[in-house]
């Protein structure tokens, strides 16, 4: 794992994905950047790694999370090609046990680690996630493995609050998969109308292994 502290920064025509938490573990925070204009690489899974190369976050992201215990605050990606905010946080079977660990105490709430002192980080909720807004991109949030009911045995929830996606270009404003336990309070997503076409789907929750969803203030246009 490791401490990240980025604030204030702005990343431009970046390849792959701007900002990334990649390793699963790491702790500290996202705060008010920017990333704009993200391509990908044209390979087309755009949340599992690469097999060989061990890359995550290529098919272009803004804000790329490989576990759930960072915040992220007050953050806005625009012209993303895939996903503006994406989490891939399915733990590598290679690994040893305890390099897929994170500390109860990095936890918004130390007790969901069951009286341990640590947690896979798979089943770590989402620490903070608010206030932050995506613009002119693909997809505003796109989530895989997070939470999955095979490992999480507590009952934290993720959340996502205050969030704005703007003049989306795609036709699906959030996808979630294989996601437990998640609260969206105050989202409001629109696509772009100069596209014409067919109009915006707004969370696309896949039914497999996903479910106890909460939405409250969900605004789509």
């Amino acid at each position: 794992g490791g401490y990240v502290n980025f604030c204030e920064n702005v990343a431009y025509d970046v390849p792959g994905a701007a900002y990334v938490e990649e390793d699963g573990r790491g702790i500290g925070a996202f705060r008010r950047n920017i990333a704009i204009r993200s391509v990908g690489t044209g390979r087309p899974d755009a949340f599992n790694e690469d097999s060989q190369l061990r890359d995550v976050g290529f098919s272009g992201h803004g804000f790329f999370f490989r576990g759930n215990i960072a915040d992220a605050e007050d953050n806005i990606a625009v012209s993303i090609a895939h996903s503006a905010y994406a989490w891939s946080n399915k733990g590598d079977s290679r690994l040893p046990i305890n390099d897929l660990m994170v500390p109860a105490s990095s936890l918004h709430d130390p007790e969901l680690a069951l009286g341990g002192d640590s947690i896979l980080w798979e089943a770590a909720p989402t620490k903070v996630f608010r206030r932050n807004v995506a613009i002119a991109s693909g997809m505003a949030i796109g989530a895989s493995f997070w939470m999955g009911p095979d490992i999480q045995d507590h009952d934290g929830r993720s959340e996502i609050r205050d969030f704005t996606g703007w003049n989306l270009a795609g036709t699906v404003g959030a996808l979630i998969h294989y996601t437990r336990r998640l609260t969206i309070i105050n989202m409001k997503l629109t696509r772009d109308a100069s596209l014409g076409g067919r109009g915006l789907y707004g969370i696309q929750a896949d039914t497999n292994a996903t479910g106890d969803h909460v939405y409250d203030g969900v605004s789509v246009s």
